[in-house]
């Protein structure tokens, strides 16, 4: 995920109280120690009602929608990390 993305989402989530952190270095599933930024999330759930934010009257809420569409999520304990 990029940075601004990640920024994005996080902005987003704090607007509906969602909380969420920016995570950076990730490197998830299948990565081979590549890294990556990315937001960790209570749930998928939160994650669908952030992702609806920040889309809301969102001049790219198209490139936006594709973007979101390719990440990929693990499980970090209670929480889901996206990236």
């Amino acid at each position: 995920m990029r940075q601004e993305l990640a920024e994005e989402l996080k902005e987003a989530a704090d607007g509906l109280g969602v909380e969420a952190e920016v995570y950076a270095n990730y490197s998830g599933r299948a990565m081979y120690g590549a890294k990556t930024y990315g937001l960790v999330v209570p749930s998928l759930v939160e994650l669908a009602a952030v992702a609806a934010e920040a889309a809301a009257d969102n001049p790219r809420a198209h490139e936006l929608a594709e973007e979101l569409r390719m990440l990929r999520w693990d499980n970090m304990a209670r929480d889901f990390i996206v990236y």
